[in-house]
């Protein structure tokens, strides 16, 4: 890792609020020869710890991986020495319709999923909230099976493919997935419909 004392030079003379690292690879020696899950995990507690000596926030511009992953700390790049020594942690991902997800978790604060939509109108440039809560994080297939519960629940499994038009055996397996996440909820008669826990 570069030295500490670069990061933040003449702290003294020029006091920071906010120091952003765009990216963190920038800033990375790479070593074959490393632990690489301890290594992760100290360079990014050195930079916390240079955060708080000169009383200053570090934000660090990081990679996700290119595989899908259901959860916003399995999504980011490396080892989980990464996100273990962090703060808190947001990862924001696009969907297939273009709106993103940004998940925030951290030490010191419950953890918030919001849906987020970036919107260009004349010359300003912004992010819109577009919801609120653990549905958000949900992938496209899921998401559709979560709407249609809430308008026209009770649904058995049969039925939810039906009206989808999507294939029986798959969308079971969304379901299965969607009630162990505590998305859904199971009737007595085998039907499902929307958790009460689900945020409206």
């Amino acid at each position: 890792m570069a030295e500490p004392r670069n990061l933040i030079s003449s702290s003294a003379a020029w006091p920071a609020e906010l120091v952003v690292i765009d990216t963190l690879l920038s800033v990375l020696q790479p070593n074959s020869r490393r632990d690489i899950l301890r290594s992760d995990y100290q360079e990014i507690n050195a930079l916390s710890e240079i955060a708080k000596k000169h009383d200053t926030a570090i934000v660090i511009v990081h990679h996700l991986r290119k595989s899908s992953a259901d959860y916003g700390l399995d999504a980011v790049a490396g080892t989980t020495g990464l996100t273990a020594a962090a703060d808190a942690v947001w990862t924001l991902k696009r969907g297939q319709t273009g709106d993103c997800v940004l998940e925030v978790t951290g030490r010191e604060m419950e953890e918030k999923v919001y849906g987020l939509r970036l919107v260009s109108e004349k010359e300003r440039v912004f992010w819109r909230l577009m919801g609120e809560g653990p549905e958000m994080a949900l992938s496209e297939e899921r998401q559709e099976i979560v709407e249609l519960l809430k308008e026209e629940a009770p649904l058995k499994p049969g039925r939810i493919a039906g009206m989808l038009r999507k294939n029986p055996v798959a969308v079971r397996r969304l379901i299965a997935k969607l009630y162990a996440d505590g998305h859904i909820q199971k009737n007595r008669d085998g039907s499902y419909g929307c958790a009460s826990n689900i945020a409206r």
